[in-house]
């Protein structure tokens, strides 16, 4: 018992001289300038929730600043799968180019695909993060554009909003 007492002690007392100060000794560090994202962790994206549902795209903010983004994305449903399109545009909601169908075309030059989340059924939660220069962006579902017209894409009854980056 008196040998396990002594090791105790004697390994605290090795351990509080390592972590003890040298004021002796000055050491130079170097400083480097680290953003700080909203959870207060270097480098850590902004969080943004977004709810999809028959037939909206609805972000909790419809503006972020530059660099990286989370999209928290949960399809409400109610019975629809959705995705979840990230497009720069300088061109607004109402301006957007469609197919003959109502369905966004995504080919359109002054569309920039930035990324996207594909098909996920209702009451599933995906997350999407992107890095975000400041622009207009628009977040969409297109869903229904492969139909060729038979089913009206979710992009043709509503599914869109713009999005700002500053």
């Amino acid at each position: 018992m008196r040998l396990t007492l002594l090791g105790i002690l004697l390994g605290g007392l090795l351990l509080a001289a390592a972590c003890g100060g040298d004021d002796e000794k000055t050491t130079a560090t170097a400083t480097t300038q680290t953003t700080i994202g909203p959870s207060g962790s270097p480098g850590a994206a902004q969080q943004i929730n977004v709810t999809v549902k028959e037939f909206s795209v609805n972000p909790e903010k419809t503006s972020a600043k530059a660099g990286k983004i989370t999209f928290n994305v949960e399809n409400k449903g109610p019975s629809q799968a959705h995705e979840f399109l990230v497009f720069k545009t300088d061109l607004g909601v109402d301006e957007l180019p469609t197919q003959s169908d109502g369905s966004l075309d995504e080919e359109d030059p002054a569309l920039e695909m930035i990324d996207e989340i594909t098909e996920f059924n209702p009451g599933q939660k995906k997350s999407l993060t992107v890095d975000l220069e400041a622009g207009k962006y628009i977040l969409a579902c297109n869903r229904g554009e492969e139909t060729g017209g038979q089913v009206p894409s979710h992009f043709a009854q509503g599914m869109r909003t713009a999005f700002t980056v500053e």
